[in-house]
């Protein structure tokens, strides 16, 4: 009103209560951006242990945990409920987000919690130096796949498995050898003995499984690229003509879960992967295919084991 009127204080009052409010402004958006972008790194690497403590526990999930825990809710831990908790940035509106925070943080928490399995007997050895003997060596009184059981799964199991040597294993429904194979891959919670492990392990199970990329990085699975042995595995699982089909050979691109690749090309990619490595526990893998390809499945197994 002063100034409308003409009755300044003192000469250009108007001109420093300007230049005021502009430095003011200044101030304040500079500082505003760093409290933005400093609680936003803090959030975001949060967010990042978050995600890697969620990746690394699933991996040591027990059996019993694993029915409590699908893989649906697994990924909405990771993508929901840790972005979810960066609640720095929310101070001033802290109060309106602090249920959804602590239900989200509640769940994580109880995922984390969760029992993992005790791999304890599992003793792995890869000594190249070292000429082993046997692959597989295990020596059992008792073995469970249900913790709570008081019934042991498998009773007074004496195996022994030699390098090229080629077992399988027959019985009826429920009789115990998927836990058998679940046994030699470390992921039963129960084990009266010991059970040694000797070079890398390569389980293929009944249903392929393929994870999106190109069809040399689901071989390798993350292997250092042997190119005769490569081309070895593609000839021995009769994957060169799918090959000479696709557009860009190996290095064409698998959709999500192989959904351009045939039952038939998934199982031969699966079992490509599996000879890459030392020894093969192969779980029925011939059940999701037709009567041909089994055929020309087992004649590869026959050949390489």
């Amino acid at each position: 009103m002063r100034l409308a009127q003409v009755k300044e204080r003192f000469k250009h009052e108007g001109y420093a209560i300007t230049v005021g409010l502009f430095l003011t402004k200044c101030l304040e958006s500079l500082s505003e951006r760093q409290w933005y972008f400093r609680t936003r790194i803090i959030g975001l690497q949060v967010r990042s242990f978050l995600s890697a403590a969620i990746y690394k526990k699933q991996l040591r999930l027990s059996n019993a945990a694993k029915t409590s825990h699908s893989p649906g809710e697994i990924t909405n831990y990771v993508t929901v409920d840790a972005y979810r908790i960066e609640p720095i940035r929310l101070i001033p509106e802290l109060g309106t987000v602090f249920i959804e925070t602590k239900v989200s943080f509640t769940r994580i928490v109880k995922f984390l919690e969760a029992p993992e399995l005790q791999n304890r007997h599992i003793k792995q050895k890869c000594d190249t130096n070292e000429e082993l003997k046997q692959s597989i060596l295990i020596n059992s009184a008792q073995i469970s796949s249900d913790a709570s059981s008081l019934k042991p799964t498998l009773t007074n199991i004496n195996l022994v498995v030699q390098f090229g040597e080629k077992i399988a294993v027959c019985g009826e429904v429920g009789s115990g050898k998927s836990t058998l194979i679940a046994t030699i891959l470390g992921e039963v919670p129960t084990i009266n003995g010991i059970v040694q492990v000797h070079g890398r392990i390569a389980y293929v199970s009944q249903t392929a499984w393929i994870q999106t990329g190109t069809i040399q990085e689901n071989i390798l699975f993350g292997s250092n690229m042997d190119q005769h042995r490569y081309q070895e595995v593609l000839e021995k699982c009769s994957l060169i003509k799918d090959l000479e089909l696709l557009p860009f050979g190996d290095c064409t691109i698998i959709g999500e879960r192989g959904v351009n690749l045939s039952g038939g090309r998934k199982q031969r990619v699966q079992l490509a992967r599996a000879l890459y490595k030392d020894a093969y526990l192969l779980d029925d893998p011939f059940s999701a295919v037709d009567a041909h390809t089994a055929t020309s499945l087992f004649n590869v197994i026959t050949i390489l084991v």
